[in-house]
């Protein structure tokens, strides 16, 4: 687990130095959740923050409940590292976001796993 943190801190603080502040980016999560939770979600940010989410081409609401940034899977990256029984990471070697987290709390539980997956970052203006 010492070698994921290096890692977690290293992309980390390549993101923060060098990431883009208005960026699109599709995010799909894995969990025992219903299935309109789990369908692939395209989201623009501008500012750092949540500004449009889209499925299929369809407006969300803005309260529909992954609402992250990649910032905010940095966040649940390093809560993972830090109470999960089971984790791993990956990065996009070029931009250094996340692009793979799952986080298992608790091994002997069923259904607790949960995963985290973004692709395609595009900056915009």
């Amino acid at each position: 687990m010492q070698d994921t943190r290096r890692l977690f801190r290293y992309h980390w603080a390549q993101w923060r130095s060098n990431h883009p502040h208005n960026y699109e980016f599709t995010l799909r999560v894995n969990c025992f959740c219903p299935p309109e939770l789990t369908e692939p979600v395209q989201v623009r940010i501008v500012a750092d923050s949540v500004v449009e989410m889209q499925r299929g081409g369809v407006p969300l609401q803005l309260r529909f409940p992954w609402r992250y940034t990649i910032d905010s899977l940095f966040v649940k990256t390093n809560h993972g590292l830090m109470l999960a029984d089971t984790f791993s990471v990956e990065f996009d070697s070029r931009l250094h976001y996340p692009t793979r987290v799952a986080i298992d709390y608790l091994r002997s539980a069923a259904d607790d796993e949960i995963e985290f997956i973004a692709t395609g970052l595009t900056p915009v203006e």
